[in-house]
């Protein structure tokens, strides 16, 4: 349960990161 929260929230981190880098 953890990691897949872990995961999840890994994933919406790099989905923001690369949106700044982009704007």
């Amino acid at each position: 349960m953890l990691f897949g929260m872990d995961l999840s929230i890994g994933c919406i981190l790099a989905v923001f990161c690369f949106q700044s880098l982009q704007s």
